[in-house]
């Protein structure tokens, strides 16, 4: 059993996919951020030489919660980000019951938890018709000014839900927020191949610019 057997049989249960094509560098990452009460956890791996991780602050409470995408090594990535959120509710047969995301309060719909996007987030990021959001920024080498993106400073239960008949049931369901990224080398040939399905088009200038024509 080599050493990529080992590794996978240990993390399976965190259900992160390896995949190595040719020489292009391509990896796929998870972090994992539970609300309810004092539940955190924050993932991290390394591949063979190239080593791109999300990094968190977490306290395991509402308030502050920073959520970085870094690259620790000489190669240069691009980034592409997803993010899924959602309500658990436990009963007492062990069944679950899935809260929604957004309330309707006052005839407007909100969302059950405030988010704080960075402005790299709210403007560096573009959303494809794929549901990811690409990074506008080579990922440069460790070291470099451009070796992190911050993408989320903290996270809030809006107020408005206290108003909500439904709040005791959220009182008692645990909130989880993941965010999954895929780093690729940042070369266009690289991207192509491994994001040909969602990218038409892709090209990076001498200032690390990353211009996406997406699918």
């Amino acid at each position: 059993m080599n050493k990529y057997d080992n590794l996978l049989r240990k993390i399976k249960s965190k259900k992160i996919l390896l995949i190595i094509a040719l020489s292009l560098v391509f990896v796929i990452g998870f972090t994992w951020a539970f609300f309810s009460n004092s539940y955190a956890f924050n993932n991290k791996f390394n591949v063979a030489n190239y080593d791109v991780q999300i990094e968190e602050v977490f306290n395991g409470t509402w308030g502050v919660k920073q959520v970085s995408i870094v690259n620790k090594d000489e190669t240069p990535v691009v980034l592409r980000v997803s993010y899924n959120e959602m309500w658990k509710l436990i009963q007492e047969d062990e069944s679950i019951i899935f809260l929604s995301n957004r309330l309707k309060i006052n005839d407007e719909y909100i969302d059950v938890v405030d988010k704080g996007w960075t402005e790299a987030w709210l403007k560096e990021f573009e959303l494809g018709n794929d549901g990811w959001y690409y990074y506008k920024r080579v990922l440069t080498e460790a070291g470099s000014s451009n070796e992190r993106v911050q993408i989320l400073e903290s996270i809030y239960l809006n107020d408005d839900v206290k108003t909500s008949p439904k709040f005791d049931d959220y009182l008692q369901a645990m909130y989880e927020l993941d965010f999954n990224f895929e780093a690729v080398q940042a070369t266009p040939k690289a991207i192509k191949s491994l994001w040909g399905d969602s990218v038409e088009s892709v090209s990076i200038d001498k200032d690390n610019n990353v211009e996406w024509t997406l699918k």
